[in-house]
């Protein structure tokens, strides 16, 4: 018959520790039944020791007291029957020892097994040195060493696992950022890989271009509508060596030009001579504006260097007459003093007007803004051009408002601005005209109006969104009077911008043209 196989200690252990970690978890009235399971299992834990710190050797003592039994047995020294008993009975003793000590390690060894297997954080109480025999000590502390070190290791892998998810979410969050902000900029840009495929794009690529990120990815960058001076940079970028692949082009899409700059996106170190595939990075940036302002700039110093050309040509050819001594007599040398003075005059007042105009965009014009009754400002512009009216036989009327409709403004500005508007109304209505200054109070709106009417030769209705551009003269005009193109110029910015009020314009050719301001009232 087989030995039936004995139940470890170490298991039984496991059912009243089990026990008792059930019974802590239950309410307070549990707790006296957990501390009885506590008190079985450390009377068990007794036993057990006991059992384990038999050792084998033990037995020797009664098989030697046998052996000595059975000598005096064979000498006659004894009795037969007590010398058998005896001999029986140590052997059996012994036998008794030998098995005991035999459990006792097997317990023992169970329990370290189970000690281990469960990986128990607390292992001296679950196999305290005293359960452990003499000659397993070293095997014990072996393995206690062994599971320290493994211990130490796994804490180490804990807190580099730490370290590791705390990076990561770092650059998931730096990650993300970097999408956010790529997707933010405000120029459009495309990410290509080295097989010329459309990798990342951002906001503004997708509203240029008319697609979603999801539509262009992994397409190759021909299949965007782009223009073939791009598309041929791009070639040739993407075909060159990484550290001469930069390339620049400029191209017009629409009505707006772009500027594309090409970067080369290389894996390899610098220093490394081999030639390697690399992505490219597409920044394209719309210069329409500047272009404009270019455009604007050249035109602006082409009409200036034009406008000064022309009177101190006049000055300069009157000059040299009378240095050469062609004005013979004292009429035609005055003749000459009143032409260069007229071109002298007309020099200073371009001047005039470019400072001003160019102060008041800069916004470093002096203004000294007061109280001020418009009727006034319009009645001395009237009485100062009238004169003239009346030399060229035109008719100038004013129809003005009461003294009590005042503005908050620069009386210079204003006269100024005032006297540019009548003094083009006279220039350009031939003789027997009529200019008519008339102010007209809006009290719904707190503002008044005042209108420059002539029946003068009109302006072109194609003309009429330019009349307020720099230099800006109609070529069908330049004939009856002379100019700098400035003026009007300046009128708009002296009303709109330092006043805050509103110029407007209507005009029929043959007909004549009336000018208007439109000024905030104080209330």
């Amino acid at each position: 018959m087989s030995e039936p196989a004995l139940k470890p200690w170490s298991m039984c252990d496991d059912d009243v520790e089990a026990s008792g970690i059930s019974t802590s978890m239950a309410d307070n009235a549990g707790q006296s039944h957990s501390v009885a399971i506590a008190n079985e299992r450390d009377e068990h834990a007794g036993h057990r020791s006991k059992l384990t710190g038999l050792s084998p050797f033990w037995a020797i003592g009664p098989l030697a007291a046998a052996l000595v039994a059975a000598v005096y047995s064979l000498d006659g020294a004894v009795g037969n029957l007590w010398a058998s008993w005896t001999i029986i009975s140590l052997l059996s003793a012994s036998i008794i020892l030998l098995v005991v000590c035999n459990v006792g390690r097997r317990l023992m060894l169970s329990r370290m097994l189970s000690g281990i297997q469960t990986g128990s954080t607390n292992r001296h109480e679950t196999l305290s040195p005293a359960l452990v025999s003499a000659d397993l000590q070293p095997i014990w502390q072996a393995v206690e060493e062994h599971v320290s070190s493994v211990e130490r290791r796994l804490s180490q892998m804990l807190d580099s696992e730490r370290q590791l998810s705390m990076e990561l979410t770092l650059a998931t969050a730096q990650k993300q950022l970097t999408a956010w902000i790529f997707s933010a900029l405000p120029d459009p840009v495309l990410v290509l890989d080295s097989y010329g495929q459309i990798i990342q794009t951002n906001t503004a690529a997708e509203e240029m271009f008319g697609f979603t990120a999801e539509e262009c990815l992994r397409k190759p960058i021909e299949s965007l509508a782009l223009q073939d001076d791009l598309i041929k940079a791009i070639r040739q970028a993407r075909e060159a060596d990484h550290r001469a692949a930069e390339r620049r082009v400029e191209f017009a899409l629409g009505e707006r030009d772009f500027s594309a700059h090409i970067f080369p996106l290389a894996h390899r170190d610098k220093s490394d001579t081999r030639r390697a595939g690399h992505g490219l990075m597409v920044l394209l940036r719309d210069v329409t504006r500047e272009r404009d302002a270019s455009k604007k700039k050249s035109e602006f110093v082409a009409h200036v260097a034009h406008e000064l050309r022309t009177p101190l040509a006049s000055i300069r050819a009157y000059v040299e007459m009378l240095v050469d001594g062609e004005a013979a007599d004292e009429k035609t040398r005055k003749e000459y003093y009143e032409i260069i003075d007229t071109s002298a005059e007309r020099l200073g007042r371009l001047i005039d007007n470019m400072l001003n105009i160019s102060r008041i965009e800069a916004g470093t014009v002096r203004i000294n803004k007061e109280p001020i009754a418009v009727a006034m400002v319009v009645k001395e512009a009237c009485d100062m051009m009238r004169p003239s009216a009346e030399e060229r036989k035109i008719e100038l009327t004013e129809q003005l408002t009461p003294v009590m409709y005042q503005t908050l403004a620069d009386r210079d500005l204003l006269y100024q601005s005032v006297l540019n508007l009548i003094s083009n109304a006279v220039k350009y209505t031939p003789e027997g005209g009529q200019v008519n200054v008339r102010m007209t109070p809006r009290e719904e709106n707190s503002t008044i109006l005042i209108e420059v009417q002539d029946t003068g030769v009109g302006i072109p209705k194609e003309d009429l969104p330019k009349m307020f551009q720099k230099f800006f003269r109609v070529e069908a005009n330049k004939s009856m009077a002379k100019g700098t193109g400035l003026g009007l110029n300046l009128v708009k910015n002296i009303v709109e911008s330092i006043h805050g009020g509103q110029i407007t314009l209507a005009s029929e050719v043959g007909k004549g043209s009336t000018f208007g301001m439109i000024l905030p009232l104080m209330r």
